[in-house]
């Protein structure tokens, strides 16, 4: 806000080592006239909070949190290589679960397999939750290979997913928002 912007996305951020923004900082933001989106992690969960402040939610993510079918934040964090680019080590829980609700939609795996998947992922530390261990519970509890890994496909990167969701939502309002106003987009 300080540098004009008046269209701001919150999606992601360090939670476990570093700042993010806070619920206090959001709305003051929201407060001071900024349109402000949120999606696919700390984003999400700040459009939860702040929602009746006029903070707009986006995505899947965003849906689960809402509806109270998702209430751990564990779910939503990895960790990064710093000295890699920050390419992430483990796999947010998120991205699994909506890996298995997609699956279990096409048939290719059960509700009771993928529950199953969901809950002994949920058991380890997210740290733990690293692609081979997906693989290895996924094993364990009897999903072939070929969808053992179709769960790890970027196709179900729910993150990326809401992530783009979100960024076109708020061009879509700023566009609307500049056209009504008169004034012409950059």
């Amino acid at each position: 806000m300080q540098q004009g912007y008046g269209t701001i996305v919150l999606i992601d951020g360090y939670i476990v080592t570093r700042y993010s923004p806070s619920p206090q900082e959001v709305s003051d933001v929201l407060s001071a006239g900024a349109a402000v989106f949120g999606a696919a992690s700390v984003g999400a969960l700040r459009a939860v909070e702040l929602r009746t402040l006029g903070m707009v939610g986006v995505g899947w993510v965003y849906g689960e949190f809402l509806s109270g079918r998702l209430d751990r934040d564990d779910e939503l964090v990895s960790t990064m290589d710093p000295d890699n680019g920050h390419r992430p080590i483990s796999i947010p829980l998120v991205r699994i679960r909506y890996a298995a609700t997609n699956l279990i939609a096409r048939g290719r795996i059960t509700a009771t397999t993928g529950a199953t998947l969901i809950d002994r992922l949920s058991a380890d530390y997210f740290a733990r939750r690293t692609a081979s261990r997906v693989l290895s519970h996924a094993r364990e509890i009897g999903i072939d290979a070929e969808t053992a890994h179709e769960l790890l496909s970027p196709v179900f990167d729910v993150k990326a997913l809401d992530t783009m969701a979100c960024l076109r939502a708020a061009d879509l309002a700023r566009d609307s928002s500049l056209a009504s106003s008169g004034i012409a987009g950059r």
